[in-house]
């Protein structure tokens, strides 16, 4: 047996020996962070008329009530089509977590297979933090052990049916050897995502994780029966195939030691990762005094090789404003926020908003040696009296290392909630350290209530 097909074996007998006990509290509480946000960016898609389309038709389309979509109404359809409307909304409008060492939307790709299969066989909370961390850490593993040196396919693509297929034989306690066969098969299922048509803004893009979601899914059927591939399939794909470096080690090193949810970020602003230092440092010239946007003449910004590729001065649809770095840095000086606000349909259009994104010049930054400064963002704006304004993000926060605050987090997650999860953030503050056998069922019904409704039990 070769090498890769060894660790993959022995990352999925880890997996599946690894029990809810075992989880250490601050990846318990880690995980009920990554459940919270993860739904919220869900909801936060609620009001995008593509995502009230999908959802529509799927309730229209009726069929067995299997599992729920988390958006208003909390409609319960097949199970498929939950699949499905859930990973949509979830990365529609840019708010959902990810894994910070590498481009990877861990929780992402596992939550919507994980959150049908907690609805239709009621699992206990334990269960559902547990198939999380677990299924992440799968995913993350993939994406560092299959490293691109030019990203040419969006990790929605190649990784959404891995996720969903480790979430789902996790889950229902599958063994090691169907849990190696399944998520090997479900590699075998990626999808060519370009990752250029982030920035031209293709809504195509938001059907690749949703694909991957009911692709893993079946394959986890499959897997159960008999029918898979051989656990070298991932290296054919992704080494042999796309080129990735295929770094064996990453898929066994400090298993049980190191957590990979524990590594990932929140997001404040609502648009691609990359671009978030150049939206924090735009939001702290838009802040300074002397800050008189009809003044500024050029727009200079310095940025990491991942942000350099992500260029539209024009962009057609609010995909293709979150992955502009024009449009994000921008919006952030004009409207001084990077928030949904800074993103919707009517930014597209805005005359002064134009003025400025055809300002900006892109150009290469020489990052920090220390390796948590990978995504640095120089900004400096040229004014009409020759002064200039300029202001450096070494990391964005919500980044591990500048993490977002309690507060904030918890008023992005009450925002997110609303009416149709006021509870949402309770989850988050609680969840991990409450009682983890209850149902998830029930812990849903606690996010419906209002604060004041808990209150008065």
């Amino acid at each position: 047996m070769d090498a890769f097909s060894s660790s993959l074996i022995e990352l999925a007998e880890a997996c599946r020996d690894t029990r809810a006990t075992d989880l250490p509290q601050p990846v318990r509480d880690r995980a009920a962070r990554v459940i919270a946000d993860d739904i919220g960016a869900i909801l936060s898609a609620a009001s995008e008329p593509e995502i009230a389309a999908v959802l529509a038709a799927a309730v229209e389309r009726g069929g067995p009530a299997e599992a729920t979509v988390y958006l208003p109404g909390l409609h319960r359809v097949v199970f498929e089509d939950a699949l499905y409307v859930n990973a949509m909304a979830g990365c529609w409008c840019e708010l959902d977590e990810g894994y910070r060492p590498v481009t990877c939307h861990a929780g992402l790709y596992v939550m919507p297979a994980l959150l049908a299969e907690a609805d239709r066989s009621d699992l206990s909370l334990d269960e559902v933090l547990r198939c999380l961390v677990l299924g992440y850490e799968i995913c993350a593993r993939f994406a560092e052990c299959f490293r691109f040196p030019t990203p040419r396919v969006h990790a929605h693509a190649l990784f959404a049916p891995v996720g969903a297929a480790a979430a789902t034989l996790l889950a229902r306690d599958a063994s090691a050897e169907a849990l190696a066969r399944g998520i090997a098969t479900a590699a075998t299922l990626a999808s060519v995502g370009p990752r250029t048509h982030l920035a031209r803004g293709y809504l195509s893009r938001n059907m690749w994780a949703a694909t991957g979601a009911v692709s893993g899914w079946q394959t986890a059927g499959m897997a159960a029966i008999g029918i898979g591939a051989g656990p070298e399939a991932p290296h054919d794909v992704y080494g042999e195939i796309l080129g990735g470096a295929g770094r064996t080690a990453a898929l066994t090193e400090d298993l049980g030691t190191q957590w990979a949810i524990t590594k990932g970020y929140h997001k404040l602003y609502a648009c691609c990762q990359h671009g978030h230092s150049a939206v924090e440092a735009a939001l702290e010239c838009a802040a300074d005094p002397a800050f008189n946007p009809d003044a500024v003449r050029a727009i200079e910004v310095q940025t990491h090789p991942l942000a350099l590729g992500l260029s539209n001065r024009e962009p057609q649809t609010i995909l293709g404003a979150k992955f502009s770095m024009e449009h994000m840095v921008a919006a952030a000086l004009h409207y001084r926020e990077g928030g949904q606000a800074a993103f919707s349909s009517a930014t597209l259009n805005d005359p002064a908003l134009a003025r400025l994104r055809n300002l900006v010049t892109l150009g290469p930054i020489t990052p920090p040696q220390d390796p948590r400064f990978d995504r640095p963002s120089r900004l400096i704006l040229r004014m009409a009296d020759g002064s200039a304004l300029e202001r450096t993000c070494l990391v964005s926060t919500g980044s591990p290392d500048k993490p977002l605050a309690e507060a904030a987090f918890l008023a992005k997650l009450r925002e997110a909630g609303g009416a149709v999860l006021p509870g949402l953030a309770a989850f988050a503050e609680t969840a991990s350290r409450s009682a983890g056998d209850r149902a998830w069922r029930s812990v849903v019904e606690d996010m419906r209530r209002t604060p004041n409704e808990r209150t008065a039990e």
